[in-house]
Order: structure tokens, then sequence, then C-alpha cells
């Protein structure tokens, strides 16, 4: 089998902006739904899909799935590294058995698959995807946020939903699951400006091969954030994928199912975004984050380079009013 070579990138054929026509489908995803729609070819074939969930220790992992009722913990943007665990190997023997296999990740993860496996591109049931990526923090991190919100609450983290869509696409937030209901407020939050502006992101995501429109997955998925600028009429607030086909397969995959959405072709110009052109930069104040968690734990991290901190210290001072009002 031939090796595929990294210098070797594929061509971009086909892009498509993407809305799943169920709108319950829609509303559970974190854009357009495509990426349900190719579960469910996959699984319709005999196939098995491997992708990321949260394990009962909220750690994101890589896993395998059969049914539709197992994909559905894959949906949903995680903005944390995921474990791969045994998923590569896992892969090679759902091959090695004639199935066909849908693999999702970040594109290094389908590199990684890739330069595991020892397989060029033509490889008829290998269907890779990956996202359009910003970067993975640290899981570390991940873990120190969901032992601060546990610990917060005075409550068990059963569910995380990094882009919740109740309040609109445009204005999707962080939405903390824990045993005894859901909530979203500034402790949650700092998780997500932590996530934003690049303060914890793997060193390696700022230098990535794969920032770039070119890739080595058959299909990309991602936002299409240009909706508004390019198609206003198209843009319903509630969710719209950007769909980007490399491979002969990735477009017959995507023609299989096409006929499930709303479709508009897109040029290479309308698609652009800053993770299609070149890594997302380290935030200046990085070191210095870093610096503040080794120091005072992640608490003291958020408090300094967050607004969890302001708003702790706008109502400590509110607090501080009312109580000289009263006396």
């Amino acid at each position: 089998m031939e090796r595929y070579p990294p210098w070797k990138w594929p061509t971009v054929m086909r892009i498509f902006a993407a809305k799943h026509l169920d709108e319950t489908v829609r509303s559970k995803s974190t854009s357009g739904g495509v990426f349900v729609a190719l579960c469910e070819y996959v699984l319709g074939l005999g196939g098995v899909v491997y992708g990321a969930r949260f394990d009962q220790a909220m750690r994101v992992v890589h896993d395998r799935a059969v049914s539709m009722d197992e994909c559905a913990r894959f949906s949903g943007s995680k903005y944390v590294q995921s474990d791969m665990g045994s998923c590569y190997r896992l892969v090679r023997e759902d091959m090695q058995a004639g199935r066909r296999v849908l693999f999702s990740g970040t594109p290094c993860q389908v590199a990684g698959l890739r330069s595991f496996l020892e397989l060029s591109r033509t490889v008829g049931n290998l269907l890779t995807v990956d996202l359009v990526c910003h970067g993975v923090p640290s899981p570390m991190i991940w873990a120190a946020h969901v032992g601060f919100i546990q610990a917060a609450e005075r409550s068990s983290l059963l569910d995380y939903r990094f882009r919740d869509k109740s309040a609109g696409w445009h204005r999707s937030r962080h939405v903390a699951v824990m045993d005894r209901g859901a909530i979203s407020n500034h402790r949650v939050d700092a998780f997500r400006e932590v996530f934003n502006f690049n303060y914890a992101l793997r060193p390696s995501c700022h230098v990535c091969p794969f920032a770039r429109l070119d890739r080595v997955a058959d299909i990309t998925l991602g936002d299409y954030w240009g909706v508004g600028q390019h198609f206003p009429d198209f843009d319903d607030n509630r969710g719209v994928s950007l769909v980007i086909l490399h491979s002969e397969d990735g477009s017959a995959a995507f023609d299989a199912i096409r006929d499930h959405f709303s479709l508009i072709e897109l040029s290479v110009e309308q698609c652009l975004q800053q993770p299609l052109q070149a890594p997302t930069p380290p935030s200046p104040q990085r070191a210095a984050f870093w610096r503040a968690y080794r120091q005072g734990g992640y608490e003291a991290a958020i408090r300094r380079f967050t607004s969890y901190g302001l708003i702790r210290r706008i109502a400590r001072g509110l607090r501080r009013a009312i109580r000289e009002f009263m006396s």
C-alpha cells in the first residue's frame, strides 16, 4: 500500500453551504446537521462511525459507534483535544473486516490515522471528515474547568454544550448540564473566553500545517460564518454548515445525502475563514495566563484573564453597597 505523502495535498473539488431540512436534527447540531446525515448514510451501509464524546469523568475521548443512538454522543463541538485510545487500531480492524468506516476528528487526527494505516487516498471503505479547527486547548485546563464548575455549583457535571443554540446560532453559549439542571453563567463562560482568546491552545496548534484550505480528509465540515455577508436570506440564525469536498469519495458520500439539505454552492472566496488560511496565533498573554495557572490554579487564572474576575468584583461591590445602604 502506498503511503500518503504529507506534501501531496488533495484539491478542493466542491464547496457548499448546507442546512438540514429536518429542523429537529439541525437544532441538535452545532451548525447545519451534515455530520448526522453522514452517520446515517454510513450506518445504512452496515458501517461504523468514529467520533469524539464525553466519558463518565467528562474527559473527551474518541469512540466507535454502530447505531445512531451511539452516534448522538458525537454531536456538538467539543473544544478539547480528545484521547484517541485504541481507535486507530479498531479502525484498521474494521477496514480489514470489509466494513465501511466514517472517521471524524481534527485535521491532525485524520492525518495521524492515514499515517498509521499507511494508506493512500484511494481507499474505498474509509471516509474521513475533519473540522475547520481553531485549535484545541489543553485537556489539563478542561479538567480544571470541570472541577471548578462542580465545586462552585456543588453539583456533578453530566454534560457540557460548547455551542448551545437556544439563544440562536450567532449567540451560542456554553451550557453546563449539572445533576440538578442546566446552567449558563460567568463561571461556565470562563472556558469560552480561555478558548476564544487563545490562552491555552496546544503550542502545536499555533504552527499547524493543516490550517489551510486543502486537507488530507475527504470532507471538511465547519460553521459557515460567511453566510450573513454573502447570502443573508439563507441565514435564519439556526445554523449553516460549511461543507468542503476534497475527494471523489467525499463527493460521492455527500451526493448520497444531499437531498436532505437546502444547499448553495460556494466559491473559494465565499468560504474562506481564518483557520482555512493560517494557524491561530497565540494570545500575547498566553505565557502570563499559564504562570497565573501554575502559581494559583485555574480560578486564579480566569479571575485575572476573563470576565469572571470582573463580574465577581462587580458583584462584591454591589453586595457591599447594599449592606451599607441597609445599615
